[in-house]
Parts: C-alpha cells; sequence; structure tokens
C-alpha cells in the first residue's frame, strides 16, 4: 500500500457538479427561448378594426358629454374637449344636437344629449351613413 498524502476529488462528485451545471445551463437557455418567442409576438398583436376605434372614441366623447352635462350648461369649450375632434352642434329648449367627425376614417356620430342639463341628463349616440359639410372651424347652428 501507498502512503499518498494528496487527496484527489471522487469521479462521483466531479460528475453531479458537471451536470448540475449543464442542468442549469440548459433551463436558462429554455427561458431565453420562450421570452425570445413570447416577447416579439405580445407587441405584434393586430390592429383594432376602424369600427372599434372609432367605438372607443365614440365611447369617450359620451362619457364627456354626460359629465359636462351635469354642471347645468353644455358650453362649446366643454363640447369642443368631449369631441376631440372637428363637431357641430343645433341646440334645441330641449336637447342639443352634437355631430362630431373623427378623422380616421372619415365617420360621423350624432350625440343626443337631453336637457336640462343636471344630473338626470342623458346622451344617446348614433353613426351617421354620411357625414355634413363641417365648415373650417368648429361652430354652433
Amino acid at each position: 500500500m501507498t502512503n499518498e498524502t494528496t487527496r484527489r476529488p471522487r469521479p462521483a462528485v466531479a460528475g453531479c457538479a458537471a451536470v448540475t451545471a449543464l442542468a442549469a445551463a440548459l433551463i436558462l437557455i429554455a427561458i431565453g427561448l420562450i421570452v425570445a418567442i413570447a416577447v416579439p409576438s405580445f407587441f405584434e398583436s393586430p390592429e383594432p378594426s376602424s369600427e372599434g376605434r372609432f367605438g372607443k372614441q365614440s365611447g369617450l366623447t359620451v362619457y364627456r358629454l354626460r359629465q359636462a352635462a351635469e354642471d347645468g350648461r353644455l358650453t362649446d369649450a366643454e363640447i369642443a374637449h368631449a369631441a376631440g375632434a372637428k363637431w357641430i352642434a343645433k341646440r334645441a329648449p330641449d336637447a342639443t344636437r352634437i355631430v362630431v367627425r373623427y378623422e380616421l376614417g372619415p365617420a360621423c356620430y350624432q350625440f343626443d344629449v337631453s336637457l336640462p342639463p343636471g344630473s338626470q341628463a342623458s346622451v344617446k349616440r348614433d353613426r351617421l351613413k354620411h357625414c355634413p359639410a363641417f365648415g373650417r372651424q368648429n361652430n354652433t347652428a
């Protein structure tokens, strides 16, 4: 027998360390591939349809008109803020009819705001088949 004083690593311990390192590397590669595939496809979602965009934009206009009518008045500035696009309005004693032309389509929506303004005010919207003629500026008819 030999009297060796140096310790040599056992082959089983070195093999376990190599297998563990290899498994960790494979897991990191798999995570990297999943992220590389998932992230770009998340940002490449399909564009919403024009109907969806107009529906959202006109819904926002309804919400803003309803808020503006709650204070008892519906001013041109409030209509302009609510519309966010070209608009014309026709005022009557019992209602205000507003037509808004959204540029993306172009598409026109008609909003009927019941009067008197206040907490009971209601706003109805309808999409128009044809847009009326708009002047250079927003105006009240």
